[in-house]
């Protein structure tokens, strides 16, 4: 079992229900409209809640980021691959996301926030990622780590290809390429694959790729952190595929 810190962290996981709970936490001096949707949350669902002193909640949590709500839980695990093959073969629409290479907690919570607010359908990760703490990606996700649909990928080639099968089309996202993010159409069924700054996007992933996109930047300017690189890039996919239309006016 591990701690969920945070409310928001807590009400994604619980509404998610991907999670097994134990109990949730709650301090006994913290009142907020946070807390009170987290326990509506878990009332929902018939998770036990419990209030316990501030000073217990601090002694169980990283540090004192909890915000007065802490769950006991299972681990978050991987979405059946059973799921990613029948939303790609019902939407004629989708966008996924692929990470490797990324090698910091908070950097993937960042991007994971991104995906989540820019109306990624899933997220591709390969299966080392799942090796970091599950504590800071969440707190940095603030809720993506649960809400979205993350898939493990432990056969990168033969995974790719399933996709590539049924009409997803992989975009690499590498620098100096000829194609701006924003000359390609990201409208349709289509995959944006994303390397850390220091390894980039792997061989087997590239060999995979459709096309390869850049963002364009002035001259002399260093690289993008994997996070605000795929801010970017979801944004014009977010942009072309209208996910906001009161936005457009």
């Amino acid at each position: 079992m591990e701690h969920l810190e945070g409310w928001l962290q807590v009400s994604a996981a619980l509404r998610a229900r991907r999670r097994r709970f134990q109990v949730v936490l709650v301090a006994d001096n913290s009142r907020s409209e946070g807390i009170a949707q987290a326990v509506a949350d878990a009332e929902m669902v018939g998770v036990p809640v419990k209030r316990a002193p501030a000073t217990d909640l601090d002694a169980m949590a990283h540090g004192r980021t909890h915000g007065g709500v802490i769950a006991v839980c299972s681990a978050r695990p991987p979405s059946p691959w059973e799921e990613m093959e029948a939303m790609v073969s019902k939407k004629t629409s989708v966008l996924i996301l692929l990470i490797e290479g990324v090698e910091d907690a908070r950097n993937l919570g960042f991007t994971l926030r991104s995906a989540d607010a820019l109306g990624v359908d899933a997220v591709l990760l390969k299966k080392h990622v799942w090796d970091f703490d599950p504590v800071e990606v969440s707190r940095a996700a603030s809720g993506a780590w649960d809400s979205l649909p993350l898939f493990r990928v432990e056969r990168a080639a033969e995974e790719i290809d399933a996709l590539r099968k049924a009409g997803v089309l992989f975009w690499g996202c590498v620098p100096n390429s000829r194609r701006a993010a924003w000359d390609a159409d990201l409208r349709k069924k289509c995959c944006l694959a994303i390397g850390g700054e220091k390894r980039g996007l792997s061989a087997v992933v590239r060999e995979r790729c459709d096309g390869f996109l850049t963002i364009p930047m002035r001259a002399g300017a260093t690289s993008l952190s994997l996070s605000h690189a795929a801010a970017v890039l979801l944004g014009e996919a977010s942009r072309q595929r209208g996910i906001a239309p009161s936005l457009r006016d």
